[in-house]
């Protein structure tokens, strides 16, 4: 379950990842859960936020532990850094985190935001989605009178992926909303309605966590997606430069993670040279009547599960 401590003082524990595009106020809104400014909000262009970052309050009697990620897009890091980064929150928020809190403001929804979403779900897979809440920002450019349901009702696509979340929406003005009096337009009952949304959908989840064991389940499936690409990719390369003849049996080639492959092949093809680095796990595939033997090197998720 997702309480901690001796017996007679048990307190719950929610464990928070922070997810979402840059500028969309994704650090505010951690300062706003945990009612103090622990982390680096910037209306920058660019992410302030380049590692991932753990704080732990109590609140009502639970322990709330947020972790902050970098920005998606706009981000000083390459996307390989930015994915490994972002997957360093398995091992900040151990065993495994509760929820995943995906910001955006409230604005028309765009192409940009639509990318955020597919982003995360290729990511971490739509099972995440049972132990995602969406939270907007910015809630004070909401129509008078709307409520941020009525926001989604608005958008087919937006209406789609809420639904599919086990916590819902909400909505927060890390702004204007710090000491409003008005009984919805509050970030004090927002939160409250945050953190009571995402203890249900703990508790419909069993009190289960979005596991190591669900992440390497999507990974593996995405790598098993791309083998066949990339063996046909060095393949075609080979053959149309003659570095093998179609006869030739024993032929090696090295690359590297099956994560980052497409980024070697294409310096394979620049360098036209093969480039033979050290090795852990090895595979073979047959193609043209050619062996094959490729060397792949731990993944980003190995190493994330060796540091667990």
């Amino acid at each position: 379950m997702w309480y901690i401590g001796a017996p007679g003082t048990l307190k719950k524990e929610l464990r928070i990842v922070l997810l979402g595009r840059t500028g969309d106020g994704k650090s505010s809104t951690g300062n706003t859960i945990l009612a103090e400014d622990v982390f680096t909000a910037s209306n920058a262009a660019c992410s302030v936020t380049s590692k991932c970052k753990s704080e732990t309050r109590e609140i009502n009697h639970s322990r709330i532990i947020v972790i902050d990620t970098p920005g998606l897009f706009n981000n000083k890091l390459s996307e390989e850094n930015l994915t490994k980064e972002i997957l360093r929150c398995m091992i900040e928020c151990a065993p495994a985190p509760h929820v995943f809190m995906i910001v955006l403001r409230v604005t028309r929804i765009t192409e940009r935001e639509q990318n955020v979403l597919k982003y995360l779900n290729d990511l971490f897979g739509e099972e995440a989605l049972k132990y995602s809440v969406i939270v907007f920002t910015q809630g004070d450019k909401l129509d008078s009178g709307k409520t941020i349901s009525d926001f989604v009702e608005d958008n087919r696509e937006l209406k789609g992926f809420v639904d599919k979340c086990g916590g819902g929406c909400h909505v927060i003005d890390n702004k204007y909303w710090k000491n409003s009096q008005d009984n919805y337009r509050n970030n004090t009952v927002q939160v409250e309605n945050i953190i009571r949304s995402v203890e249900d959908m703990v508790m419909r989840n069993g009190g289960g966590c979005y596991t190591y064991e669900m992440l390497q389940k999507i990974m593996e499936a995405r790598e098993a997606k791309q083998k066949p690409k990339v063996f046909q990719t060095v393949m075609n390369y080979m053959l149309t430069h003659k570095l093998i003849p179609r006869t030739h049996r024993s032929h090696f080639c090295y690359v590297g993670t099956l994560s980052s492959v497409h980024k070697r092949c294409t310096a394979f093809i620049k360098l036209e040279k093969v480039v033979f680095s050290a090795s852990i796990v090895c595979s073979m595939c047959v193609a043209d009547n050619i062996n094959i033997q490729f060397t792949v090197t731990p993944s980003i998720l190995q190493r994330v599960q060796n540091r667990i």
